[in-house]
């Protein structure tokens, strides 16, 4: 009965909000406004009117100076926000948090009278008790008339940066609740006064209790993806709740499931998260600054919190505004930004600038990344970079890792990069990092060489000359070597030269008669091996003669009346005399 009875009275007396679970989700069911920027609070208590309590304008600046004054800076960071442990805070997922400066405590009743002017409809004034049970609509008053009077920019945190500073930021000794792995050493088991009890690694008091506090989220799902500074669902994303209220964030936990139902402890763990659509006497607030890297001055503050929030405008702008100061360190940063939020230009570009080593150093495994994230994005410039990286990738593990080194080019022939395809052909070539496999080699070698890349010529006319994956034909030999030769390849005019010296030449008989524009079938032992035009040096070269070899040539010549052929055993040239006249096709045989 006493138990029942003291519920009672803090119902009566402090209008503790009904908590209510079903399927792992906490509201409170406060007074609300429909219009989701007001909150109409109704109270049986007495509101305080302005002169109810009287305080020297002094005292009123003293006040406010001492709220900037516990303004604590929070260094950015990445952390994983959410728990699956909890169903409300699920999924848990990566989010980046810039700088912030945020309140040590909660805004206390008296910091609130200082610039509101009236004292807040709670039971009993207590000026370093939190604010609570404050209208929306006053809470906006609040902000604004506290930066007109500070010439600041103060605002609600996000959820995002609420949950990392109550985590202890990059300070977190990763306890279960802020702070302390124990909840006495930081709950009040009361509506008590502001830093009270322990402080986190921060040095941030009442994060894991005392009052609930609202962020400038509205309630919603989480996104599983990476985000930077995430500020919640778009008003126009939102649904309102049942009483057609649009809710907040809240975080934190408050005194009463402490006071009265401790089944209730994963309130105070920083990864909890509920919902209200108004204050009550159990939901506070603190207070966040953005901090301003150096360079971003008037008027680029605006445009600098507008980017913050994932404005693509505003956040092209801030880069290029980092170029031009050459914050090299920001403009990379910025880079990477555009990026997350689908400017696949700024994957793109970072791709380059780490290949390229300009602006910061060199690393390829960054560029690799930064390239492919751009390409899967839809970025077609990237696919060539990408190719090429992932190929010079392969080249540093070359003569420590085989394996790695062949993945890698292989990674880079997919995309089509010549040079990649080459190298997998080598690799299947000579059996290394990879089962030695000569038609494999042949196939890459001849993706490359159709990209007119000059080693794969090479390489093609090399196969053809052994016999690797593909059958002897000095013919196809000479044909890849030649082109090979024609794009610069040191070796291949060498290996010309060595077929030449297997081959006949037929050529004419005249210098200032050459066989340029004719035609030449040749037959051997009565089977025709080619139809062939001549070349720029009018002359034809005929492959593995041997003696016993029956050779027939059909000459077709423009000007050409009569073509005498003289030999001798497997001559190392043999010449045809022309005489000008009318085009006439004639035909010889001869027997080696």
């Amino acid at each position: 009965m006493r138990l029942v009875r003291n519920i009672f009275i803090i119902i009566v007396f402090f209008h503790i909000p009904i908590i209510c679970l079903g399927q792992g989700q906490v509201t409170r069911n406060t007074n609300s406004s429909k219009d989701p920027k007001q909150t109409n609070i109704s109270t049986k208590k007495n509101t305080y009117q302005k002169n109810d309590y009287l305080m020297s304008q002094s005292e009123r600046s003293h006040v406010i100076q001492n709220l900037e004054n516990n303004m604590v800076y929070v260094k950015g960071g990445i952390f994983q926000m959410g728990t699956n442990d909890l169903s409300v805070s699920r999924p848990e997922h990566q989010v980046e948090i810039d700088d912030i400066f945020i309140g040590k405590y909660e805004i206390t009743q008296e910091e609130w009278y200082a610039e509101i002017g009236h004292k807040l409809p709670v039971y009993e004034y207590e000026k370093n008790k939190p604010a609570v049970n404050f209208k929306w609509e006053d809470l906006e008053k609040f902000i604004i008339a506290l930066n007109q009077k500070t010439n600041k920019s103060y605002r609600l945190p996000t959820e995002a940066e609420w949950e990392w500073a109550a985590q202890g930021g990059e300070k977190s000794m990763h306890y279960t609740y802020s702070g302390s792995n124990d909840v006495d050493e930081i709950v009040n088991r009361g509506f008590g006064n502001v830093g009270s009890l322990k402080p986190n690694e921060l040095g941030l008091y009442d994060m894991s209790g005392n009052v609930n506090e609202f962020c400038s989220d509205y309630y919603g799902t989480y996104s599983s993806k990476f985000q930077i500074n995430p500020t919640g669902p778009l008003i126009s994303d939102v649904k309102p709740n049942e009483h057609n209220y649009y809710e907040h964030v809240i975080k934190g936990g408050d005194w009463y499931p402490i006071q009265y139902n401790n089944a209730h402890m994963y309130e105070y763990r920083p990864q909890f998260r509920s919902k209200a659509s108004g204050s009550g006497n159990n939901i506070g607030f603190r207070l966040v600054l953005d901090v301003f890297p150096d360079g971003i001055d008037e008027p680029f503050k605006r445009t600098y919190i507008e980017a913050k929030q994932g404005n693509l405008g505003a956040m092209r702008e801030i880069t290029n505004h980092f170029l031009k100061q050459k914050n090299h360190e920001m403009y990379i940063k910025w880079l990477e930004r555009l990026g997350v939020m689908g400017d696949s230009d700024g994957y793109a570009q970072l791709g380059k600038i780490y290949r390229d080593g300009v602006l910061t150093s060199k690393d390829l495994i960054k560029s690799e990344k930064y390239l492919s994230l751009a390409y899967s994005s839809g970025n077609i410039n990237a696919k060539s970079f990408l190719g090429e990286v992932r190929n010079e990738i392969g080249l540093s593990f070359d003569k420590t890792n085989a394996q790695e080194a062949f993945s890698w080019f292989e990674k880079g022939a997919e995309l089509g990069n010549a040079e990649s395809q080459n190298n997998v052909g080598l690799y299947y070539l000579y059996g290394k990092g990879v089962a030695k496999n000569y038609n494999n080699a042949v196939t890459y070698f001849l993706l490359s060489a159709n990209q007119d890349y000059y080693h794969a010529l090479n390489n093609m006319g090399s196969s053809y000359l052994n016999g690797f994956g593909v059958p002897k034909n000095l013919d196809k030999a000479e044909y890849w070597y030649r082109k090979a030769a024609e794009k610069g390849h040191p070796d291949a005019k060498k290996m010309l030269k060595q077929i030449e010296k297997k081959a006949v030449k037929i050529v004419g008989s005249d210098d200032k008669e050459p066989l340029i524009g004719c035609t030449l079938k040749y037959y051997r032992n009565g089977k025709e091996l080619f139809a062939r035009a001549s070349d720029i040096d009018g002359q034809f070269l005929i492959r593995d003669v041997k003696k016993g070899d029956v050779l027939r040539f059909e000459y077709i010549g423009y000007k050409s009346k009569e073509v005498t052929l003289n030999c001798s055993e497997i001559p190392q040239t043999l010449t045809f005399c022309l005489s000008l006249g009318s085009n006439k096709k004639t035909e010889y045989e001869t027997k080696y």
